[in-house]
């Protein structure tokens, strides 16, 4: 699609000329043609890249050196060559140095006979380059209305995928962000893992390049974004071929654009449905009264199935935002192709399982890819709650409840963790709602007076100190570490706390004792 100086040579008044030093840069690329007319080496800033130069060299026709400084200064600029015209009027004969310096630069030199005017070889240099871009935005508009016309009819991005392979006759693949094939033509699944291989190794340069990126596994591939915005969707891999890179990169620049006006085109779509799901859910698990023959009716309206759910997870993270931890759980179970009925309540994503689901599996598995995806996470930031089995749809609000309450109090008492089973915590929710009654309170507080009034006192945290030993006093570096004290100092407080409570409160039934007691002062 672009002019070199090969092409030059066969058109206008260049097919006269001869190539007489430089070959090497014989591919180099005419974008624009100009007279020398100002034949000095301080004249490269006026110079543009892949710009053909004519002149006779007049101004400097006895003066080899600044020849010679005008040609380094030419090829400095990035030009694409230099025609010489009206040999043997002002110059008589090319000095044998100039020659050699065009062939060390790989910058051609032309010379055409003296008969041959300048309006001669730069006029159809401009006219070609005229057509050229005409033909360019010609070939833009045709890639445009076809691509536009499979989204207008959502031929899907298998369709595109295709057209793109077609014209360019190479291997395509489509991949979004979780690194799923969207659509692929001409690739074998082993060539397909290779790309996945060499697009994990080389991520970080993918993911902050907004053009593309070359990788090579065994073949060499383009990857293009797939961008709308900021939003990155996804990536043409493209195989690299003998085509024109300009032509090749009008491909791509236009066939990233018809997959994400795709793509978003189906995220509004699923966006509304996921706002009308994410309010049914909100009705479903909510405790007021409501007409269950109603809820069945939607729920068949949206293909849920509520009389074989067997349990619910509820999934948080303080890192990520609820509706985009969704999307990324979404495309993990499509992946693993889990049947999915899930959607946001407040900060957590509710997913809802069948009956022959293993969901602590689940659980794991949602977790550590989560975690994989985004390497920035850590452990800590994200948890989920494994509810206990769903028998009856009229169950869910309970089963919910308490899966929130299990997920509270695992965390709070059980940050190692970051799954929390509500089969195995079972006693913690009912514990935790009965906390705040009055003869609890009062129960807690008359056996933790010492403590309280000691704090109250002399402020040493005694109860903090407490509380963390109660958990886990074998860990005793840990404990100091979290406090934030040395472990001497915690040996002198938990010395403290036994002396204070006349008794050691992480001994037998005193400790279930003491621990529930914390727990209901805590809550």
């Amino acid at each position: 699609m672009k002019i070199t100086i090969e092409n030059a040579l066969t058109f206008g008044g260049l097919t006269e000329g001869k190539l007489v030093a430089g070959f090497r840069g014989i591919h180099n690329i005419i974008e624009s043609v100009t007279v020398l007319e100002v034949a000095d080496p301080y004249s490269k800033a006026w110079n543009l890249p892949n710009q053909l130069h004519v002149t006779a060299l007049y101004a400097i026709r006895d003066d080899l050196e600044t020849q010679l400084a005008v040609i380094r200064s030419l090829k400095e600029a990035g030009c694409s060559g230099i025609v010489l015209c009206h040999l043997g009027h002002f110059i008589e004969n090319i000095a044998s140095e100039v020659i050699d310096v065009c062939n060390d630069l790989a910058f051609p030199l032309i010379v055409v006979p003296k008969t041959v005017t300048y309006i001669e070889i730069i006029v159809p240099i401009v006219n070609r380059i005229l057509e050229i871009s005409n033909e360019k935005n010609q070939l833009a508009l045709e890639i445009q209305e076809t691509l536009l016309q499979k989204v207008i009819h959502e031929e899907g991005l298998g369709s595109i995928c295709q057209y793109l392979g077609e014209k360019l006759n190479a291997s395509i693949v489509i991949i979004d962000v979780m690194d799923k094939i969207l659509a692929s033509y001409g690739c074998a699944p082993d060539e397909i893992e290779q790309i996945y291989g060499e697009l994990h190794q080389c991520r970080e340069r993918i993911l902050t390049n907004t053009t593309y990126t070359i990788i090579q596994p065994e073949k060499a591939y383009y990857v293009y974004p797939i961008l709308n915005e900021e939003t990155r969707y996804g990536y043409l891999v493209c195989e690299i071929n003998s085509l024109d890179l300009e032509y090749v990169l009008l491909m791509l620049k236009h066939t990233a654009i018809a997959c994400s006006l795709l793509v978003t085109h189906h995220e509004r779509r699923s966006r509304m449905q996921q706002m009308y799901i994410n309010d049914f859910i909100k009705n479903l698990v909510d405790s007021n009264e409501k007409e269950w023959d109603e809820v069945k009716r939607t729920a068949f309206s949206l293909h849920w199935d509520l009389e074989h759910i067997g349990a619910l997870l509820l999934i948080v993270t303080t890192a990520l935002d609820p509706s985009s931890l969704l999307i990324d759980i979404k495309h993990i179970l499509l992946q693993q192709d889990i049947r999915q009925q899930c959607g946001v309540v407040g900060e957590h994503v509710v997913l809802f399982l069948d009956d022959t689901a293993d969901r602590r599996r689940i659980a794991d598995l949602l977790l550590q890819s989560v975690l994989k995806h985004h390497p920035r996470l850590s452990r800590d930031d994200i948890a989920v709650s494994v509810s206990s089995q769903i028998h009856e749809p009229e169950n869910i609000p309970e089963v919910y409840k308490v899966a929130v309450d299990t997920l509270i109090l695992g965390k709070r008492f059980l940050p190692q963790q970051q799954i929390y089973d509500c089969d195995t915590l079972a006693f913690l929710p009912s514990l935790y709602e009965n906390a705040e009654a009055e003869n609890f309170q009062n129960i807690a507080r008359r056996i933790l007076q010492p403590i309280l009034e000691y704090d109250l006192e002399h402020n040493h945290e005694l109860m903090n100190t407490l509380d963390a030993l109660l958990l886990n006093d074998h860990a005793m570096q840990g404990i100091a570490d979290s406090l934030h004290i040395h472990r001497n100092t915690l040996q002198y407080r938990r010395k403290k706390i036994i002396e204070l409570l006349g008794e050691d409160p992480f001994a037998g039934l005193h400790r279930i004792n003491y621990i529930l007691a914390v727990f209901t002062i805590k809550f």
